[in-house]
């Protein structure tokens, strides 16, 4: 996440195209699991045996269950990295700014 930006390997800054790309991965995968392109565990297989049938449909059912949950969770982590994203770049702008009003360019006569 982070690049060196400074001489000497002493000055480092955040890659915002790194989190902007993590924010866009993990939201397309979250949008792939929730539209039903990427499965979960099947639960339709026969495994020939009742008992284990029925530990096997329960185990999916918890996995389907538990997946939920996670796709809520990786569209928050996707938020929170577009969040991070604006209040870095917005700091940067401020930061700019701050230094050019500080360093006033010289009036040419």
């Amino acid at each position: 996440m982070f690049n060196e930006v400074g001489g000497g390997g002493s000055s480092y800054g955040i890659d915002v195209e790194t989190l902007v790309s993590a924010a866009i991965d993990v939201s397309a995968v979250a949008g792939l699991v929730r539209a039903g392109l990427i499965d979960g565990l099947d639960d339709g297989v026969d495994v020939g045996h009742a008992r284990l049938q029925l530990n096997l449909a329960e185990f999916t059912s918890r996995w389907s269950t538990a997946a939920e949950g996670m796709i809520h969770r990786q569209y928050g982590i996707a938020a929170a990295l577009r969040a991070t994203v604006a209040d870095y770049v917005a700091e940067q702008e401020r930061t700019a700014a701050a230094y050019r009003a500080s360093c006033p360019m010289p009036r040419l006569p």
